[in-house]
């Protein structure tokens, strides 16, 4: 049933069930992982004082070939990518800053080395000036762009994609959103025969 989300998913779910001719559980789960994905890392439950967890939901809709998974997942994933592509911009705008920046910077303080080499010392001044300009240079801001939407990963992976995220967003999320079984079956060890 749908009575129970909010009106723009129950509309969504509804509609891509009667566009594609599929049963509704497979756009509510297309549509559960999507909001999940968006606030995976922002949201915790509390299951007793002292003891928060992430919220994270699993998902597996088995369905046979020629069933529109595809079809009602690229849906689903298509306003992530549109959100994961708009902070990839900005993360690279913001490192295009940062080279400048950085650039600038680092002469400066390889300026005032020189200054300090030449003269056995710099003044309090240029002191303060050098201490001021290291510290602008370790707190650039971060031109990491998060990547946290996958058709495939291997399992091997995610902890280090995990990480990278949490670098860029302060989140360790990610989201493996397939229509085929490949991912399942590399976490059940297809390659090593376990």
């Amino acid at each position: 049933e749908t009575w129970w989300l909010p009106e723009v998913l129950q509309t969504w779910v509804e509609a891509q069930s009667r566009a594609n001719s599929v049963p509704i559980v497979l756009p509510l789960a297309n549509a559960m992982l999507a909001v999940a994905t968006a606030l995976q890392g922002k949201v915790e439950v509390e299951v007793r004082p002292g003891w928060r967890e992430p919220l994270s939901v699993y998902w597996i809709v088995a369905s046979p070939t020629g069933t529109m998974k595809s079809r009602v997942l690229d849906a689903a994933k298509r306003p992530l990518k549109a959100i994961e592509s708009a902070a990839a911009e900005g993360a690279a705008l913001q490192a295009r800053l940062n080279r400048s920046t950085r650039y600038t910077l680092e002469g400066r303080c390889k300026k005032l080395r020189a200054m300090f080499a030449a003269k056995g010392g710099l003044s309090t001044e240029h002191r303060n000036e050098l201490t001021s300009t290291e510290a602008n240079l370790d707190n650039l801001p971060n031109d990491k762009s998060a990547v946290w939407l996958f058709s495939n990963i291997n399992p091997a992976l995610i902890p280090k994609m995990m990480k990278h995220n949490l670098d860029a967003e302060g989140s360790a999320r990610i989201s493996v959103m397939a229509d085929e079984d490949t991912f399942l079956s590399n976490m059940m060890g297809r390659h090593s025969g376990h």
